[in-house]
């Protein structure tokens, strides 16, 4: 009984851990709607001096990207990372967007922002794992407790001795 408490608690500890991920997706995914909304001016001001001007609209990227020390380099180059952020996050916001709890833990791994998965892990408040998602998700995190401490043990276990002629010795 004791030898298999160190595999249910670690599956459990991995479970709990795994059950918490939909709530954090959620909540990294409502950010990255005010994170779109806020980059949202900037670029659309590119957008429109890049068709005012009917410039390409990399060739734009590309001039902005100088590295000079002027007042109008430094724009430049924010410009550039501003609407490079804005088009990422579209992005990753569109694979979020209709691939249910489950898949949308999966876009957050495939594709973070690091500042935004910084800011929402510092607000982050782990949640009950009441929804189906987070209890499928939590039953994947324990056998994956489970199966790593097992592995793990049996990497520590002494290799059993052949018995000679049926006779079990040292008993």
């Amino acid at each position: 009984m004791l030898a298999g408490l160190p595999r249910i608690l670690a599956g459990v500890f991995v479970a709990v851990g795994f059950a918490q991920s939909p709530e954090f997706s959620q909540q990294y995914f409502q950010r990255i709607g005010g994170a779109i909304d806020a980059l949202r001016p900037i670029a659309q001001n590119f957008y429109d001096a890049v068709e005012a001007e009917g410039a390409d609209r990399a060739a734009a990227l590309a001039r902005l990207q100088r590295d000079g020390a002027s007042v109008e380099d430094a724009a430049g180059r924010s410009t550039v990372y501003a609407v490079d952020r804005y088009e990422d996050l579209q992005r990753q916001r569109a694979a979020m967007q209709d691939a249910g709890p489950i898949g949308r833990v999966a876009a957050l791994v495939a594709y973070p922002d690091p500042e935004l998965l910084s800011k929402t892990w510092d607000d982050f408040a782990p949640a009950v794992p009441t929804t189906p998602a987070g209890l499928a998700i939590a039953a994947a995190g324990f056998a994956a407790g489970w199966t790593g401490a097992f592995a793990i043990g049996r990497s520590f276990r002494r290799p059993r001795r052949p018995e000679a002629d049926g006779v079990r010795r040292g008993t």
